[in-house]
C-alpha cells in the first residue's frame, strides 16, 4: 500500500490554473459537475470569461460527521456457544448441557446494546435502529426465522427489540438445560444468513426511505467462526466451506454497491467477543476480510461486548484515516482544443459541431449505446458495438450514472466491468475523464507528454489545456487555490478538512435553442481522490455535481459547496 506523507501545517497552499474547460486534475477533486442537467445543444460561440467566485469545504473522507443521524443495525450472534455446550458422557452416553462454557450466557452483549441506545444513541433523536439475531436463521422482534425489513425510529421500541433477543436467549438456555437431546433455536453460526438479512434491511429501506438519512452503520457482533453457510459454489451447487471468507466479502460488496448507487454510505464493523484473536485465528482472519469489505480498518476484539465503546464507532463510522489527494475543477460542457474551448452539450467528449456529421446526436451522450467518444474512437457507429449487445447497451445508457462509464463502455474499451470501478489503470484520473480528455483509461499515461510541450498529460488535464496540441501562453484558465484547514463542522474528527477558493471559472454562454433549453447552462464537476493512511482499504473517489448558468452574461458567484454535498462514486483497490 502506498504511504502518503502527512501534510505539515494548517495552511499549505497549492495554487492551480485549470483551463476553462476544466480538466481532471490527477487524483482530483473533480470539481463541480452535474451530469443530469439539460442535454440541450449549446451554441458554438466562444465561452464567456465569467469572473466567478466560490468556496468549497471538503473532507478527506466525508463519512458521517459527528451528530449526523444514523441507521444503526445490530446483528447479534445467537448461536449455542453463547449459552453453553452439549456434552456426552463417555461411559453412559447421556447428554448434558454445560452453561459454564458459554461466552455470554448472562446476556452482556444485549446490555451493551441497550446502554448504547439509552446513552449516545438517544443523543441523536433522528437515529433509527434494526436489531437482528442470527444462528442457523435470523431472529427479530417479529419472531424466529424472521428478518425485520423496517427500521425502528425511536429509542423506546429499539430497547424492546433488544430485550426480545435477550428473552429468546434466556428461553433457549432453559430449554437446553431441560432437554439436551433436542435442538432449539440457538444452534450454529451462519454469517451468510446474517449478511443476507443486512442486505434485505438496507435495500428495503433504500426503496422506501425518501428522507435524507441514508447513513448505515452495522455492528456485526459474533463470538466465533462460521460453522454453517448458505453460500454455494461447490460441486453441483453444494455449499462452500464456511471458512471461505469470499462468500461473505462478495455479499458485502454487492450490498455496498447498491448503497453507493443510491447515494448512501454503509460501514460494517465486526466485533468479536468471548475469545482472544489468538484463540480463534479462523474467526479473526474472516472478520478482518469482512472489515476491509465493510469499509472499516479492523475488527474489534473484547472478552465482553460491554468493554467496547460503541459510541466512538457510531459517531465516526470511517475508522480509516484518509489523506486527500489532488483536486480538479471541470466544466463538462466545454472541450479544450488547439483553438480554444468548444461546446459539448451532452458531455460525451465530442464537440457539438462534429456530432451530426459523424452520426451522433449532440443531445445524447450514448447515441448508439456506448459513450459517443468511445464509439467514434473505435471506428464509428457501424463497428463500435462489435461483440456487444446493442439492446443491453441502450438500456444501460438510460440508467447511466453521471460521469461514470457503463459496463458496455468498459467492455468496449477492454476494461473489466464493475459498478465501483472508476480508475482502471490506477493513474488517479477517473476513466470517464480520461475518455473525454483524450488520454487512455487502460494505460497509466499520466506522465506522458502527447503534444511534446514539456508538460505531462496529468498537468495538462489539471490546467485544462489540450493534451494533444501545444496551447498558447494566453490560453484561458481556471484559477483556484486549495488549503488545509484545522477543522470543519461537517468533517469527522479523524479526517482532514480542506477548503477550495475558486477565484475564476470561465463558463459557456448562449441563447435558448429550439429544444426550449438554456444553452448557457454549464455542467460542472468536482472530484477528488482520497488514500487511506496505514491501511489496506481501497482508495476512494468523491464527487459533487452542480449546474450553473451565465444567464447570457457573467456569473458573479457559484454557490458554495460543503462536505455533505459530496458522494462516493467509486473505489480502487490498493
Amino acid at each position: 500500500m502506498r504511504k502518503h506523507p502527512a501534510l505539515i501545517g494548517s495552511k499549505s497552499i497549492f495554487t492551480h490554473y485549470v483551463a476553462s474547460s476544466g480538466r481532471l486534475f490527477a487524483g482530483c477533486l473533480i470539481g463541480l459537475a452535474l451530469v443530469g442537467c439539460s442535454r440541450a445543444r449549446l451554441e458554438t460561440a466562444a465561452p464567456v470569461s465569467a469572473a466567478t467566485t466560490s468556496k468549497a469545504t471538503y473532507c478527506s473522507q466525508p463519512g458521517v460527521a459527528a451528530g449526523s443521524p444514523l441507521n444503526l443495525i445490530f446483528v447479534v450472534d445467537m448461536s449455542m456457544s453463547n449459552i453453553g455446550s452439549i456434552k456426552v458422557d463417555g461411559q453412559t452416553g447421556q447428554n448434558s448441557f454445560d452453561p459454564s462454557t458459554g461466552t455470554d450466557n448472562e446476556g452482556q452483549r444485549f446490555q451493551a446494546i441497550e446502554e448504547f441506545i439509552q446513552s449516545c444513541g438517544s443523543q441523536q433523536t433522528r437515529n433509527r435502529y434494526a436489531i437482528v439475531g442470527f444462528s442457523n436463521f435470523t431472529f427479530s422482534s417479529a419472531g424466529v426465522e424472521s428478518c425485520s425489513e423496517t427500521f425502528i425510529d425511536n429509542a423506546k421500541d429499539a430497547l424492546t427489540a433488544a430485550k426480545v433477543l435477550r428473552s429468546a436467549q434466556e428461553a433457549n438456555l432453559q430449554s437446553y438445560k431441560d432437554n439436551p437431546y433436542q435442538q432449539f433455536d440457538m444452534r450454529e453460526t451462519n454469517y451468510s444468513r446474517a449478511l443476507s438479512c443486512i442486505d434485505r434491511v438496507i435495500k428495503a429501506d433504500l426503496r422506501n426511505n425518501v428522507g435524507t438519512n441514508r447513513n448505515y452503520q452495522v455492528f456485526f457482533v459474533t463470538d466465533g467462526e462460521p460453522t454453517r453457510t448458505d453460500c454455494t459454489g461447490g460441486p453441483f451447487g453444494t455449499p462452500i466451506d464456511p471458512k471461505d471468507s469470499s462468500c461473505y466479502t462478495n455479499q458485502i460488496e454487492k450490498t455496498r454497491a447498491e448503497a453507493e448507487l443510491s447515494q448512501a454510505t454503509l460501514k460494517i464493523q465486526p466485533i468479536f467477543y468471548g475469545n482472544t484473536r489468538e484463540q480463534n485465528e479462523d474467526a479473526a482472519r474472516i472478520l478482518e476480510d469482512i472489515s476491509q469489505a465493510g469499509g472499516v480498518e479492523a475488527p474489534l476484539f473484547a472478552q465482553k461486548l460491554n468493554e467496547v465503546k460503541l459510541c466512538e464507532y457510531a459517531s465516526a463510522p470511517s475508522l480509516v484515516r484518509y489523506r486527500k489527494q489532488n483536486l480538479l475543477v471541470l466544466n463538462l460542457n466545454l472541450i479544450p482544443t488547439k483553438g480554444g474551448q468548444v461546446p459539448d452539450s451532452d458531455s460525451d467528449g465530442l464537440a457539438d459541431s462534429d456530432e451530426d456529421a459523424l452520426g451522433y446526436l449532440p443531445e445524447n451522450p450514448r447515441t448508439h449505446g456506448i459513450l459517443d467518444k468511445i464509439c467514434n474512437d473505435l471506428g464509428g457507429p457501424s463497428i463500435c458495438l462489435s461483440g456487444l449487445d446493442k439492446a443491453q447497451c441502450l438500456e444501460e445508457a438510460k440508467q447511466a450514472t453521471p460521469f461514470k462509464l457503463t459496463s458496455c463502455d468498459q467492455r468496449a474499451l477492454g476494461l473489466a466491468p464493475g459498478e465501483t470501478s472508476v480508475d482502471h489503470d490506477g493513474d488517479s484520473i477517473v476513466d470517464y475523464v480520461e475518455v473525454i480528455r483524450n488520454t487512455q483509461a487502460n494505460l497509466n499515461d499520466k506522465n506522458f507528454d502527447l503534444d511534446g510541450d514539456g508538460r505531462t498529460n496529468q498537468q495538462e488535464i489539471a490546467e485544462g489545456t489540450p493534451v494533444d496540441f501545444p496551447e498558447s501562453a494566453d490560453y484561458d484558465r481556471i484559477l483556484y487555490s486549495e488549503s488545509r484547514i484545522e477543522s470543519a463542522d461537517d468533517c469527522p474528527q479523524n479526517q482532514e478538512a480542506w477548503q477550495l477558493d475558486l477565484q475564476r471559472m470561465p463558463l459557456k454562454s448562449g441563447k435558448p435553442n429550439i429544444f426550449g433549453k438554456r444553452a448557457d447552462e454549464n455542467r460542472l464537476l468536482v472530484v477528488y481522490r482520497s488514500s487511506p493512511e496505514n491501511s489496506e482499504s481501497p482508495e476512494q473517489f468523491w464527487a459533487h455535481e452542480l449546474s450553473v448558468s451565465t444567464l447570457g452574461g457573467n456569473l458573479s458567484r457559484i454557490p458554495d459547496i460543503f462536505p455533505k454535498d459530496f458522494r462516493l462514486i467509486g473505489e480502487v483497490d490498493p
